[in-house]
């Protein structure tokens, strides 16, 4: 049953829900580590890199998603709690798949704010140079 799911499957099928909705503010989200269930609170242990990321307004509505998330797979609420403590893990290359569209791009919450922000546009010549 989902009450009595592993927290790491539970995990990953979160991050996989919040990837197809922000697939470029979420990439943060696959460095997790050790995720770790317990007295109403969902820990997750982040490599030291990602604490910047982790306070990020993005990062704050992904907290809240998680919450969320975890609540209607597992039927318990959680107060998610990300930690920065794990090693830097050696970077694995991303396969051709995650490279990021213009779409991804222009569909994301981070970027959509900074476009309305400037009242700027997106070039996709300038997207491929990235």
């Amino acid at each position: 049953s989902a009450s009595a799911a592993d927290p790491r499957a539970v995990w990953e099928k979160i991050v996989a829900k919040i990837s197809q909705q922000h697939a470029i503010s979420s990439v943060w989200l696959d460095e997790a580590g050790e995720v770790c269930e317990e007295a109403g609170t969902l820990r997750v242990v982040f490599p030291v890199n990602q604490a910047r990321q982790m306070r990020t307004p993005s990062a704050v509505e992904q907290g809240a998603l998680i919450e969320k998330f975890w609540h209607e797979m597992t039927g318990r609420k959680v107060v998610f709690t990300a930690e920065a403590t794990a090693p830097v893990a050696a970077a694995a290359p991303r396969p051709a798949a995650d490279t990021p569209t213009t779409n991804d791009f222009a569909n994301d919450p981070g970027i959509e704010a900074a476009i309305e922000l400037f009242s700027a546009t997106l070039e996709p010549e300038a997207v491929k140079n990235l």
